[in-house]
């Protein structure tokens, strides 16, 4: 698996808003990036996790083209955020965190004009619970002049969606890979490319996507349980399978569907989900659930800016589409982490 890492290059910003220059405005960015590290560390010395620099860094013109290609496909599309759950959680935590980090005045000020009932010793209490709530907080800030007014004051709350549509679909290509996303307006992106191509048409191992769409998967939450369960033979089929999957699609244009094939990928599946989801259950390991929509484009999943990106890049060796991509959807949370039962 690939993952865009999270840092910001000073290069590519302008100097007032460089880490580089001014450090203090990224101390929330720098602890959500830390803990991203420490988390996904263990699975990138595993090999399970490949981290990648943005390619824009190293290739202005690159940028510049992706930025103009993006610019032009989204002319008229609007993002709803009350449309991804996902996005409003994100968004209200780092408001809390916001509120959290303003000097003590400021904030009994704040709580003040918000409830003007409270009286001194109630106001006191409420000031020394949010204090204990930033102290149990990895991610809140707890320096006290993190926002202190002023040319240097504030922090910057980056939101990225990254690679971007263009970029996600180029390294794909040029890897030879898959794209899998959690984002509901990235999977949105990429259904308007098979659209837009396809005209809605679909049909590419339907009854293996069918399955996986019906299927509920445990994903763990430590590191140390996905290490483990990795190391286990109830998961060495999955990416066997989705190889074989993959090989399918590359050449399904040219010689056509094989029904008997497809038959055998989705029992395949089915006996390989059972087990790897045995497996979880059997651990009683912390995980969440989440359903997993996929699609098997029968001509790929393709973009002609992205094939030009692509050759503007000297590329010789490159898929001409991405054969497959996959969606994962968290369900509903129930209060607190569920183990897996």
């Amino acid at each position: 698996m690939m993952i865009e890492q999270p840092f910001i290059h000073a290069g590519t910003v302008k100097k007032e808003f460089s880490p580089v220059e001014n450090p203090n405005a990224y101390r929330q960015e720098f602890l959500k990036t830390v803990l991203f590290f420490l988390k996904v560390m263990p699975l990138v010395e595993r090999g399970l996790v490949n981290l990648i620099p943005d390619p824009c860094n190293f290739d202005t013109h690159l940028r510049d083209q992706m930025m103009h290609m993006a610019e032009s496909r989204s002319a008229g599309i609007e993002i709803d955020s009350r449309k991804d759950a996902r996005l409003e959680e994100l968004m209200r935590e780092d408001f809390k965190r916001n509120l959290m980090s303003l000097p003590r005045d400021a904030l009994r000020s704040q709580m003040l004009k918000a409830s003007p009932e409270l009286d001194g010793v109630s106001l006191e209490q409420a000031l020394l619970g949010i204090e204990q709530l930033r102290e149990r907080d990895p991610l809140a800030v707890l320096q006290g002049d993190s926002l202190v007014a002023g040319e240097k004051g504030g922090q910057f709350n980056l939101m990225k969606l990254a690679p971007n549509f263009e970029m996600a679909m180029y390294l794909a290509q040029a890897t030879g890979s898959c794209i899998v996303t959690d984002s509901a307006f990235r999977w949105s992106e990429v259904m308007r490319a098979i659209n837009q191509r396809a005209r809605g048409s679909r049909a590419g191992l339907a009854t293996l996507a069918q399955s996986i769409k019906d299927s509920k998967f445990a994903f763990p939450q430590n590191v140390a349980d996905i290490e483990a369960l990795a190391s286990g033979k109830s998961f060495v089929t999955y990416p066997a399978l989705m190889r074989d999957v993959f090989k399918y699609l590359s050449k399904r244009g040219d010689r056509g569907p094989k029904p008997n094939l497809e038959g055998h990928l989705t029992a395949r599946f089915a006996r390989a989900h059972s087990s790897a989801q045995a497996a979880i259950t059997k651990a009683r390991i912390p995980a969440k659930e989440a359903r997993i929509s996929c699609v098997f484009s029968p001509g790929g999943i393709q973009d002609n800016t992205v094939n030009r990106l692509l050759l503007m890049s000297s590329s010789e060796r490159h898929l001409t589409s991405v054969p497959m991509a996959f969606f994962i959807e968290r369900q509903a949370s129930r209060g607190t982490d569920q183990k897996a039962r």
